[in-house]
């Protein structure tokens, strides 16, 4: 709610007038069962027919915009015992990854896109309370599912063995070391005396799941130690991980992602051709009769909200899932506009340690967005003092990662913090910029390089006065991601999109006019301008405020620089 009153009260200053109704529509579906059976059979297609029967419903007012259609029913269904949630598979095409090539779409009312349909346990009576964090392990869990654990290798005698593959025969051996993969397995940690112990599970995604997700190619898929356990050991290959330190005598076996290759053949698509980019639909199925609580409605929405990021931060900052819907009633546009109104909003969010914060997740990232914002309007008497105090905070706040410091160093330069002063805020190393420099722009360690997060470090960098030919490496970058239609993606790979390309543009409008900067801002000036509609607004296929507001203070940007 917060950024995107921010980014409207910005776009306010270019007299621009967008509808705020996305900001007060709730983007998680409610809709009420039939009253069949809902519970898990074991009858396949009888248990498709009732999934396919609440996505039909939904299709009949939704586009088929959506990768994942995640469902909480309100009414008790049996899923099976200690089940959280269950993936049921709507449409395959990729190979390679053991998974039968599917497409039950015109019976889920998809023609063309969703993959598939998460039930989720966590609002049933009998579920008891679940915190946002474990319901987020869930769909982790689930969604995974959809490409992941169930691959086969080769051994050393040609034989294609399903040792890796453990419950169910869709989730890994209780005695691979995963990763501590969320489709089970453990960290095995070895002690050296032919005994293991299990470190971690349940927590991640694995190079290996990133691979079959299309989000890793092979050569970045270290190899992998499946343990074949000691004729002592009580433990089976279907057994759920343990909590850590369970410890187990075994024989190591190495397995690299080329047996796996073997036994399956090659992914395809590729990792360059797989998609990034997936939305999600949240939808509470309440019990005939009934309509979902506040807390219900607040609890999922919060899932969602929270799952955009997860999913991010799981698959290494590579895929992106969004989770609004596509579709949003009229807006009711304002009969008075007013810049006041959207300044007092702001400044009644600031919290009492000087941030601004949807979330503990965010709080760097909407302080800077707010302080931009109250910069553009240093005029009122209460910008000051709120500048100073968001200052404060983000002189003292944790930052460990590419995105904070380049937002933190980005916030301090709109507070009109002097340079050195705000650089001595940041407690970074002797070399301020350290983890700004080319090769260190992705998201933390183990990300790969990110659009948004290199250009977020070359804007820090440039805005804090720095020269522009320490970005050179961070422009070729940019440059090298344009796609052929002009614009650029969240993610590297992915499909254009209005908001990055407007970041882009806007970095690269401050830069030297050398063919290469020229040519590419012509390319991203023509895409923005081909997803703006009848309305005035950009969009790619969500209107939303934050994405126009954005667009506009580029081209403003732009546009005040080129007529100098």
């Amino acid at each position: 709610m917060v950024s995107r009153i921010l980014a409207a009260v910005v776009g306010l200053t270019v007299a621009l007038t967008v509808s705020t109704a996305a900001a007060d529509t709730s983007h998680v579906v409610v809709e009420s069962h039939d009253g069949g059976n809902y519970s898990k059979t074991g009858d396949l297609l009888a248990d498709n027919e009732a999934r396919a029967q609440v996505a039909r419903k939904f299709y009949a007012t939704h586009a088929d915009s959506y990768d994942f259609l995640v469902v909480f029913p309100t009414f008790d269904a049996d899923f099976g015992s200690d089940v959280g949630g269950i993936h049921w598979t709507v449409r395959n095409s990729e190979a390679g990854i053991n998974q039968p090539v599917t497409n039950l779409g015109a019976q889920f009312g998809s023609p063309s896109r969703l993959k598939g349909f998460v039930d989720m346990a966590q609002l049933m009576p009998s579920a008891g309370p679940t915190a946002t964090d474990q319901a987020l392990d869930v769909v982790a869990h689930e969604v995974a599912h959809q490409w992941s654990g169930a691959v086969r290798y080769k051994g050393g005698d040609g034989a294609v063995r399903t040792d890796l593959i453990g419950r169910d025969s869709a989730h890994w051996s209780f005695f691979l070391n995963s990763d501590a993969s969320v489709l089970y397995g453990s960290n095995w940690r070895a002690n050296g005396d032919g005994t293991f112990t299990a470190t971690e599970g349940r927590k991640r995604y694995s190079a290996l799941d990133l691979y079959l997700m299309g989000f890793l190619s092979a050569a970045e898929v270290p190899a992998f130690t499946l343990l074949h356990p000691d004729s002592s050991v009580g433990f089976r290959a279907t057994d759920l991980p343990l909590q850590v330190s369970t410890t187990i005598k075994a024989t190591p076996e190495t397995v690299t992602i080329s047996q796996v290759i073997a036994a399956e053949g090659e992914r395809v698509p590729s990792v360059e051709g797989a998609t990034k980019v997936f939305r999600a639909a949240f939808i509470i199925l309440s019990a005939p009769g009934s309509q979902p609580t506040e807390d219900q409605l607040a609890k999922v929405d919060s899932i969602r909200r929270a799952w955009a990021n997860h999913f991010f931060f799981l698959t290494r900052g590579r895929g992106v899932m969004e989770t609004d819907l596509v579709e949003l009633p009229p807006g009711t546009l304002s009969s008075s506009p007013s810049v006041n109104a959207g300044l007092d909003y702001l400044l009644s969010r600031q919290l009492a340690d000087g941030s601004w914060s949807d979330s503990s997740a965010t709080s760097v990232r909407d302080t800077q967005t707010a302080l931009e914002a109250l910069a553009v309007f240093p005029a009122d008497p209460r910008s000051p003092v709120a500048m100073t105090r968001a200052a404060s905070y983000l002189g003292v706040a944790t930052l460990s990662d590419t995105d904070a410091i380049a937002r933190a160093i980005l916030g301090l330069v709109a507070a009109h913090s002097p340079t050195g002063s705000a650089l001595g805020l940041l407690a970074l190393p002797a070399d301020p910029f350290e983890l700004l420099q080319p090769g260190a722009s992705s998201l933390s360690k183990g990300y790969s390089d990110c659009v948004i997060d290199a250009i977020l470090a070359g804007k820090a960098k440039l805005q804090a006065g720095v020269e522009a030919e320490t970005v050179t490496a961070t422009t070729a970058f940019a440059l090298a991601q344009q796609n052929v239609d002009g614009g650029w993606s969240f993610t590297v790979g992915g499909p254009s999109r209005v908001e990055p390309t407007a970041h882009v543009l806007d970095y690269l409008s401050g830069l030297p006019r050398t063919n290469d900067v020229s040519a590419a801002c012509g390319r991203a000036l023509q895409f923005i301008e081909s997803r703006k509609n009848s309305s005035g607004a950009f969009a790619d296929d969500l209107l939303a405020p934050a994405t126009t507001a954005r667009s506009v203070l580029a081209l403003q940007n732009w546009e005040r620089l080129n007529s100098t």
